[in-house]
């Protein structure tokens, strides 16, 4: 009988991250390896029925990563009778049956491992990145089987680089002669349209921000505010938190933020260390206490 017959064999595998050991972890998944087999007749589409999931035409049910095991260590070419069978290599795959799909060759001194992935759903970077990270890890789990697995070492060294200099590289030259509010008013002047602040489907631009700023400013300087100013900010997050912020420097004066779920025992308390004989606010902002100071609210759109 010729043809093609396989049985899918999905199997669990469960990592104690922490503890686990590249021998005791592979120990574990030689025992489960051995209860599967024991019971590798039995059909897949059985299996799919009795667990009872819900299906989804667009994934395979149960497992996501297949990993197909060929032994063909000796099997390179063979002989039936007078019919000679060579092996013929298929330079590439057009199709996954997965999301991912490992194809492990066993060869007499080597192993060919194929993958081949969904490109809806992976870029080739991506896999390529994977496929380097298994490699690692197989090449480091080998050295030292006592080895931890959350100590197991499966970046390269392009990776490290990256990881640790490249993406950390964010050094910039700031001109150290001016104030942060200096530097705000510059983008202003650069990109007075450009997008400066974006919340919950609200946006606002550089100059419109840079107006409601200059306005809250004036405000607070008919308050008194200006250098060595302390000014309580008791804001829910959104624009007219930073529109308060940006006044109160622009004031001169310097801000102390205030939760607005503080407890008012706690409100209380800062308001009182400010020796600030009012606090930022806005019309929308709740808080979680009863205090006698004057309410200033920042106005936005």
């Amino acid at each position: 009988m010729f043809g093609f017959f396989v049985n899918t064999l999905p199997i669990r595998c469960k990592v104690d991250i922490l503890n686990d050991t590249i021998n005791s972890y592979m120990s574990r998944m030689k025992t489960t390896f051995d209860q599967v087999m024991d019971n590798a007749s039995y059909p897949f589409d059985e299996i799919v029925k009795n667990v009872n999931i819900e299906r989804d035409l667009s994934r395979t049910p149960i497992y996501q990563i297949y990993v197909a095991w060929q032994n063909q260590a000796g099997m390179r070419k063979s002989t039936v009778g007078d019919i000679t069978i060579n092996e013929v290599e298929l330079s590439s795959y057009e199709e996954s049956k997965t999301d991912i799909d490992f194809n492990v060759s066993v060869n007499s001194d080597s192993y060919d491992i194929l993958c081949t992935y969904n490109t809806s759903i992976f870029k080739q970077e991506t896999v390529q990145r994977w496929v380097n990270n298994i490699y690692n890890a197989l090449v480091n789990s080998t050295e030292n089987q006592m080895t931890k697995i959350s100590d197991l070492d499966i970046m390269t060294y392009d990776d490290m680089y990256d990881m640790l200099i490249k993406f950390n590289d964010t050094e910039k030259k700031i001109d150290q002669s001016k104030s942060i509010i200096e530097m705000f008013e510059n983008c202003v002047r650069e990109h007075p349209d450009k997008i400066a602040l974006e919340y919950r489907y609200r946006e606002i631009t550089y100059s419109d921000m840079h107006n409601h700023v200059c306005e809250f400013a004036r405000v607070l300087k008919q308050h008194g505010v200006d250098k060595n100013v302390i000014v309580p900010i008791c804001i829910k997050r959104g624009f007219e938190m930073i529109i308060g912020i940006w006044a109160v420097l622009k004031a001169g004066g310097a801000y102390v933020p205030i939760d607005p779920t503080f407890p008012e025992e706690r409100i209380k308390f800062i308001l009182d260390e400010s020796l600030s004989s009012f606090f930022v606010s806005s019309e929308d902002t709740v808080i979680n206490a009863n205090v006698p100071f004057t309410r200033l609210n920042v106005q936005t759109i």
